[in-house]
């Protein structure tokens, strides 16, 4: 089964819920949950949004683990033409209440807890008058009017769980929200999805219904999805490689999603073997945590036969040898292009998936130029990478951070090195932009040096990635210190009490000012500064 023509995450959940309701849409956190069942949760939690003051054009917050509720959740959002903005559940308390406000959220869904995470604890020193029943007014997060715990259990005080919000919609709700419903537009915002660029701080891409839905389609058959596929995907649902990708594909072609709540080894190995999952998503470094897992040795994992990875050869070597994954696709693509725009298929010779990122995918132009310019290369040369077709709407309220990658032609700069083989396949070469992608999550140098120039003991710091065979990349910092007995455990404790774990640097090099190496200008060479770390760290 293939949902062709669906151009609304709600066309795309009504057509699923009239052909194949019985089925199983998801299995998540233990729970199992069908296309009908999705589609008429969705369809409540929609009605008690509009009983809230929700309404297309507004901005629904997510912070919880993958669960059904979150699922459930973003479904009644898009049913009524609001768009979701996903929280980073890694997020400390000051990364939680920056989102909330440049996101323009009008109303939060929270876990209490996850994990090592109190979100009850950050909310009440963001909201404090939320623990004292009081409207929330608050200039922190001056857009937001509601908070719903998104679990039954110990609900955060002063707010509404689910069900009791849920509760709240009256027969004239479920009426506006059915309107509504019948309003939405494709070119409509479906996710608000913050991702780390070359600035210090994370931008929030604008992805619309129809660029999600037509991108994950084309994808999804070149994995050759069908409704007897079950997708394991490794992630968390707030990233974009879950959200604009693997979860539209899957139901696309009316296929099931499988994910845990947080992402446990063992537990995970289990799950794949249990639900019998034929398809798999996930980069290099999950793939590595799984074989490298002592239970691997005990489980049957051989009907994960297909599936999608990430950039390197050895991520991809590692699902095909490894783990099984014989008919594995390459992916090119980012948050602002919808997810992947160019993609091997399955079936593809080993060689093939190895070395290239495939064909382009239908609906997308691509273009290769120098660097910083629009002077074409000559065909086969490597050049920066262009693309053109189903790109994001922009960067929400960041109109500089737009036009500095996207002209008025629609032509959006990737800031990637890449070339075309002589098959018309694409070879991704290196990242031309400073952003690091540790573990699979891009994070901004920029930003992490901000962090570590706020200790009171560093004079200087800068920040770069370089190459790791089990995270991708890994963060080095080179720190002038003040005080000479400063050391590298408190430079990362120090990020680690203020941002998310993947921002804390895996090595702090120390050295002075005049040490480090700069250009003829003065400014300081990051390339110099990568092939120093890798020379004394011996990778």
């Amino acid at each position: 089964m293939s949902v062709e023509g669906a151009q609304t995450w709600g066309s795309l959940l009504r057509t699923l819920a009239e052909g194949c309701g019985a089925r199983e849409a998801l299995v998540a956190d233990g729970k199992r949950v069908t296309f009908r069942e999705i589609y008429d949760r969705s369809s409540r939690v929609a009605a008690a949004l509009v009983r809230a003051g929700v309404g297309r054009g507004d901005v629904v917050a997510i912070l919880d683990g993958n669960t059904a509720d979150w699922v459930v959740v973003f479904c009644a959002a898009a049913l009524i033409g609001a768009a979701t903005a996903p929280v980073n559940t890694w997020y400390q308390e000051s990364e939680i209440a920056d989102q909330l406000q440049r996101s323009r959220a009008s109303i939060l869904f929270t876990a209490p807890r996850l994990l090592k995470h109190d979100y009850a604890a950050d909310l009440a020193r963001i909201l404090p008058e939320l623990a004292h029943g009081q409207p929330l007014a608050n200039e922190c997060v001056p857009s937001l009017r509601s908070v719903v715990t998104i679990s039954d259990d110990c609900p955060i005080p002063g707010t509404d769980t689910l069900a009791e919000f849920v509760a709240h919609a009256q027969a004239g709700d479920y009426a506006v929200a059915r309107s509504l419903q019948d309003a939405v537009s494709p070119s409509d915002v479906l996710h608000v999805l913050y991702t780390s660029g070359s600035t210090s701080r994370p931008k929030g891409v604008q992805v619309t219904h129809q660029g999600v839905l037509e991108n994950s389609l084309h994808v999804g058959s070149r994995m050759q999805l069908t409704a007897d596929d079950r997708l394991w995907h490794s992630g968390p649902l707030f990233y974009g490689l879950a959200t604009v990708f693997t979860l539209p594909a899957t139901w696309l072609h009316g296929a099931t999603y499988l994910v845990q709540r947080s992402f446990d080894v063992e537990g995970a190995l289990r799950l794949i073997e249990r639900e019998r999952a034929t398809a798999f998503a996930g980069y290099g470094n999950v793939t590595r945590a799984l074989v490298e897992h002592e239970a691997f040795r005990d489980v049957d994992v051989s009907s994960m036969t297909k599936g999608a990875t990430g950039f390197t050869r050895e991520d991809k070597r590692l699902a095909i040898e490894a783990l099984g994954v014989r008919d594995v696709i390459s992916i090119y693509g980012l948050t602002e292009s919808h997810g992947p725009c160019f993609t091997t298929s399955a079936g593809d010779d080993r060689e093939t998936v190895l070395e290239t990122q495939g064909f382009v995918i239908p609906g997308w132009e691509y273009r290769f130029v120098a660097p910083h310019t629009d002077r074409p290369v000559p065909d086969g040369q490597d050049g920066e990478l262009l693309i053109r077709g189903r790109t994001m709407l922009g960067y929400l309220d960041d109109s500089d951070a737009t036009t500095a990658v996207l002209d008025r032609d629609g032509w959006f700069r990737t800031g990637d090195l890449a070339r075309l083989d002589a098959s018309g396949r694409l070879r991704w070469q290196a990242r031309i932009k400073e952003v690091v992608k540790v573990g699979g999550v891009n994070v901004s140098p920029a930003e992490v040096e901000d962090l570590i120039d706020a200790h009171p003991d560093v004079r200087e710091v800068h920040v770069v990635g370089i190459p790791d065979e089990k995270r991708g990349q890994v963060l080095v910092a080179f720190v002038e210190q003040r005080r000479s007995t400063l050391t590298e455990d408190e430079v990362k404790a120090f990020v680690a009490e203020r941002a998310a774990r993947f921002k804390v640097p895996t090595h702090v090099l120390f050295r002075a000012s005049a040490q480090l190496p700069r250009v003829a200008s003065g400014k300081m060479s990051k390339y110099l500064l990568i092939e120093e770390a890798r020379r004394e760290l011996g990778t």
